[in-house]
């Protein structure tokens, strides 16, 4: 996927705007989870979804206390 971007605007880089009518819901979607302002929040649900599909495998065992 190319992007194009314009400015720093001090927060980094900023996704140049489509025209208002031109947007779908996937568009809109991936603009919000890669905009500066979101970062932390969309890196702490990606860690914790990770550590929920590690701990679903047979390595989570590794953690478990035995009984």
């Amino acid at each position: 996927m190319n992007r194009q971007y314009i400015g720093m605007g001090g927060q980094g880089p900023v996704p140049r705007r489509a025209k208002k009518g031109s947007m779908n819901p996937f568009t809109i979607a991936t603009n919000a989870l890669f905009y500066s302002e979101n970062a932390e929040i969309t890196r702490s649900i990606t860690i914790f979804g990770l550590a929920v599909a590690f701990l679903s495998t047979g390595f989570g065992e590794a953690f478990l206390v035995p009984a």
